[in-house]
């Protein structure tokens, strides 16, 4: 044990009076309970909003670890990696998998009994059938997540392969979770005109005359010969073998579990040919293109689109195999969508780009409200193309011509920012931080713009490239600081969305930020009134017009787990009138007003008030549905 103390490096500064404390446990395969040895284990103090302490060490033959001379912090996190396994977090037994419990230690205590559970992870694996049932090898085979927003059903983009000599396919690493397995299939289409295109590597795609365009031959499945007149594409198909994602089979995976018999089964349809015009400012025009996107991938990204048209100089495009269906014909400068967690990096497996990119930026960012999932933007156009937008329902039952696609303008909001500091607090104005836009619907399709704002720039800022929808403004930046108040035009928005629909350009807005923000505390105790570490505590609004339309990162509804004392604390909610309850563990699928009507009956009522302090203590309650 001595040689792991060797490894443990506090941040914060410390005074010899300061009393020091100690964490030690065992790291488990959270399955079967047995020891983990090798494990690396990370442990983070938090003081204040900022981190006080993070160290990490590897667990002895026996599984075990031992953080000592820890200084004082608010709270301490334990998390565990190793290879073959999820990352595993501090859970004692009665906590669920996959929850993390905070340790809180009173000054010089010893916590000897931590536990870092570890959970191998799933697997989905099969094949790909064409017509014959024969395997299809070299195909992309693609997987989604399922998750729910606003009690919504959304697909998030997940890991990309592509099958062997055999159509053989496999997906390791997967947490648990609903899962759709499908093969996409993208027709790509460029103006006659363009005579060469190049993929990312550099390469020169193959290209076939078909109806008056150019479709490009990479990495989809290239169409079968063409019959009764028809040509004939391999559609984006789920398994089992539907083109529909509202009947795609659903893959459920608990934790070490596998799936072995996945097969997809791909067959040709017809197809028909859709071409029109689009309408807007020339310079809108360049390097332009339309995804056409199915139902029920409305809200993907690349990849996901029926086909792709790069339209001309003159704004004329040309779809030369569409399937018959239901679709939306897109017009973006950037493509968005919720992806799991580590699928936005700009190293993973990927399908390509839709034509005539140059290139792209992307980014991501967590959604509090979905553990695991991120949302994820990949620009394809230039920063000096024209802010415009396309969004066209088509319905494809034949022959489509002189179809009009129509650009529109986007939106912009801004104004300025004011900070009001409470000298009580220790919590520094941040120098940088950005204001965002939150898509009132959740739909992660209209993304989430945003701007860096700068103290030495005037604290302004303008977020550009809004879609005419209703958006929340919400700031992002150093901890301890909350928007206490947002006006425009004599109204106030704290809570309320600006609408783009009404209005293209918003500017003048005054945000006002404050850093004596509200604590909300509490212990929560089990029915037989003793202390329940790992529990699951929610907190919601209470005015019920608050639990619908609320966004992709909802201010006003918080999930906070019990602490190794039964303790619970957050300072990240605002001022209002909240209901705070505990339940065992964290609930699917929790923030919707049918959810939060029943466990409302149960809940404790709590006021916040601005540099405040609120306490509820609660005993564990089971929601019945």
């Amino acid at each position: 044990m001595r040689l792991l103390l060797t490894c443990v490096l506090a941040l914060a500064p410390q005074t010899p009076s300061d009393p020091l404390g100690a964490i030690s446990g065992v790291a488990v395969d959270g399955s079967t309970g047995r020891v983990l040895p090798g494990a690396l284990i990370y442990l983070v103090g938090e003081r204040g909003g900022t981190r006080a302490v993070q160290v990490r060490q590897v667990t002895d033959p026996k599984g075990r670890f031992v953080f000592a001379n820890l200084p004082q912090a608010d709270q301490f996190t334990l998390t565990g990696s190793k290879s073959g396994f999820l990352d595993g977090f501090n859970a004692p037994e009665t906590a669920a998998a996959g929850t993390s419990t905070p340790i809180r230690l009173s000054a010089g205590e010893w916590f000897p009994t931590a536990r870092v559970a570890l959970y191998p992870p799933g697997a989905i694996g099969g094949r790909v059938l064409d017509e014959s049932g024969a395997p299809v090898v070299g195909a992309d085979v693609r997987l989604l997540a399922r998750v729910k927003v606003q009690g919504r059903a959304e697909l998030a983009a997940g890991p990309v392969t592509r099958t062997d000599d055999r159509g053989a396919f496999r997906f390791a690493g997967l947490p648990p979770g609903g899962y759709v397995a499908m093969v996409p299939s993208v027709q790509t289409s460029v103006p006659s005109s363009i005579t060469s295109e190049k993929n990312r590597s550099g390469s020169e795609i193959a290209a076939l005359e078909l109806n008056g365009a150019r479709l490009l031959v990479d990495r989809f499945l290239t169409p079968p010969p063409p019959a009764g007149g028809r040509m004939l594409v391999y559609p984006a198909t789920f398994y089992p073998g539907t083109t529909s994602a509202a009947e795609a089979g659903a893959i459920v995976l608990g934790y070490a579990e596998s799936r072995n018999d996945v097969e997809i089964h791909l067959a040709p349809v017809p197809t028909y040919r859709v071409s029109g015009i689009v309408s807007g400012p020339k310079e809108a025009l360049l390097n332009l293109t339309l995804r056409l996107l199915p139902a029920g991938l409305e809200n993907l990204g690349f990849g996901s689109e029926t086909a792709t048209a790069l339209v001309d100089a003159d704004g004329r495009f040309a779809f030369p195999g569409v399937p018959e269906g239901t679709y939306l014909l897109d017009g973006p400068r950037s493509a968005t969508e919720l992806a799991m967690a580590g699928q936005s990096a700009i190293d993973v497996p990927r399908l390509p780009g839709p034509p005539g990119y140059g290139g792209f930026s992307s980014n991501s960012e967590s959604v509090p409200a979905l553990p695991g999932i991120d949302i994820a933007t990949r620009t394809y156009r230039s920063s000096n193309a024209p802010n415009v937008w396309a969004h066209t329902p088509l319905s494809v039952t034949s022959d489509m011509e002189n179809v009009l696609v129509a650009l529109r303008s986007m939106g912009a909001l801004g104004g300025s920012v004011r900070f009001e500091l409470d000298a009580s607090q220790k919590t520094p104005r941040p120098a940088f931080y950005v204001i965002g836009l939150d898509p009132a619907s959740g739909s992660p399709g209209l993304g989430l713009p945003r701007a860096g704002v700068n103290q030495d720039a005037g604290d302004q800022f303008l977020i550009e490239g809004l879609a005419p929808a209703p958006y929340f403004v919400r700031y992002s930046g150093a901890a301890g600081w909350l928007v206490k108040s947002i006006s425009w035009n004599g109204r106030d928005y704290t809570a309320s969305p600006f609408d783009a629909l009404s209005a293209s350009s918003i500017s003048g807005v005054q945000i006002v930020m404050t850093n004596a923000v509200p604590t909300l505390s509490g212990i929560v105790t089990a029915t037989d009134g003793g202390l329940r570490p790992g529990a699951t505590v929610l907190v919601f609004p209470a005015d019920r017009t608050r639990w619908f339309n609320f966004g992709l990162k909802p201010v006003q509804f918080a999930t906070l787990v019990a602490g190794t004392n039964g303790s619970y604390q957050t300072t990240a909610l605002p001022a209002g009138d909240y209901w705070v309850l505990s339940i065992a563990g964290p609930p699917d699928d929790w923030m919707r007003p049918e959810y939060l009507e029943i466990a409302a009956r149960s809940a404790t009522r709590v006021t916040l008030a601005w540099g405040q302090s609120a306490t509820a203590d609660l005993k564990m309650t089971e929601i019945r549905r």
